[in-house]
């Protein structure tokens, strides 16, 4: 409960102006994507891979892209089992943002950059469709919680990036082994992000097909975290 209510809120909001660098990186990154596959959609392949895009590609129609946000799933084929796939996923990108910080930050900053750009050259096929409204529903419920997620695990490996370019009065490995027990606090409070962004994914947006709950839920969440992360654990004056 400590950890919860205190430790990771409070981590979190120590390093703000690393998660702003991280969350400014990836909406950079999805402006990128966004701009240069919309103005020519034979681009789109030099972000997304076939293997992730699923037929989710310029050669699809409209109906196509609209079957797979409205899909409402089998659930004889197990959505536990592919909130599960998603978790371990997404935990592992967050985690390698994390872990390769100490590189003075700079592979960081790219896997951040690069991520975003995936987004927006996705958003810029369906906004080509007229699906822009359907598109970012069926992606924001459970995208608010996990790119948070992976904004925060970038801030965690701009942290230990920062104490090697810049270490203060401390020694490099001082300040390292200082701002890597701040980073560890906030990727261990990123797995239950990921895991809650995963559920999401793997249940809610494939069950629910309503546009304004979708973008509802996307609110709510948006709302709880900055209440999370702007209140909990604050001392009394």
């Amino acid at each position: 409960i400590t950890f919860v209510v205190h430790t990771f809120p409070e981590a979190v909001r120590a390093a703000r102006w690393h998660l702003a660098l991280a969350v400014g990186l990836l909406l950079i990154g999805v402006t990128t994507g966004f701009a240069v596959v919309a103005s020519d959609l034979d681009l789109y392949d030099a972000f997304i891979a076939p293997a992730m895009a699923q037929g989710r590609d310029p050669s699809a129609s409209r109906d196509d892209l609209l079957e797979v946000i409205y899909s409402d799933g089998d659930l004889s084929d197990g959505l536990t089992l592919f909130a599960t796939m998603l978790f371990q996923h997404n935990t592992q990108v967050g985690i390698l943002c994390f872990a390769i910080g100490f590189a003075a930050g700079i592979p960081v900053l790219y896997l951040l950059f690069t991520n975003g750009m995936m987004l927006g050259a996705m958003g810029a096929l369906h906004h080509v469709q007229g699906l822009s409204v359907d598109f970012w529903g069926w992606i924001l419920p459970h995208g608010i919680t996990e790119f948070l997620a992976i904004a925060l695990c970038g801030a965690a490996g701009l942290l230990q990036g920062h104490a090697v370019v810049l270490p203060g009065r401390r020694s490099r490995l001082g300040a390292l082994k200082h701002a890597g027990r701040q980073a560890g606090v906030i990727v261990i409070g990123c797995v239950a992000l990921f895991l809650i962004a995963a559920l999401i994914e793997g249940f809610f947006r494939q069950l629910v097909q309503s546009v304004p709950v979708r973008y509802g839920l996307a609110s709510a969440t948006a709302a709880l975290w900055i209440a999370y992360f702007g209140l909990s654990g604050r001392r009394a004056p």
